[in-house]
């Protein structure tokens, strides 16, 4: 089985965990002819490229992508439509492939790894912590997809992909 795991946003990314490897690439983006806060959205088609290149025809394919927050006003808004727009593209293209998606919201991944915050801790696991994790159980990706700090939209994406193969597989 082939897990996807998706860190949405127009810095967001896709991992893939088969049984022998793990691959992550960053959403595939396209600039919007618009001006505003958001310039770019996440390209459908190349996105559907992406995981048929990734994901073998009759291969089993389980899909989750980490759900939206919600709210906000003024600029907020345009940043929560243009979040909105994001999961719609990535559902759309994962539907027109066959697959079922499945939503897990961050509170629920992030407690499996002990990077929600608590009470009791004075400091607020992030970025960091993230990307970290993502390299002790990806110590192949560690060099190359997950080598800079930037690159922890990646290595959240491969932490849904692991929290979906040990809670929902």
């Amino acid at each position: 089985m082939v897990v996807i795991g998706i860190d949405g946003g127009l810095t967001g990314a896709i991992a893939f965990l088969h049984p022998d490897r793990a691959i992550v690439v960053d959403l595939p983006t396209v600039p919007l002819d618009v001006g505003g806060v958001v310039q770019r959205r996440v390209h459908g088609p190349a996105l559907a490229s992406i995981v048929r290149q990734f994901c073998p025809r009759g291969e089993p394919i389980l899909a989750v992508v980490e759900d939206l927050a919600t709210g906000g006003q003024g600029s907020m808004a345009q940043t929560n439509n243009s979040q909105y727009r994001t999961r719609g593209t990535i559902e759309c293209a994962l539907e027109m492939l066959g697959l079922e998606v499945k939503a897990v919201p961050p509170q629920r991944w992030k407690k499996m790894y002990g990077l929600v915050a608590n009470r009791k801790s004075l400091s607020k696991p992030g970025k960091k912590d993230s990307l970290a994790l993502a390299r002790e159980l990806y110590p192949a990706l560690s060099q190359g997809e997950l080598r800079l700090a930037l690159h922890h939209n990646r290595a959240e994406a491969a932490l849904i992909a692991h929290w979906a193969r040990k809670v929902l597989a």
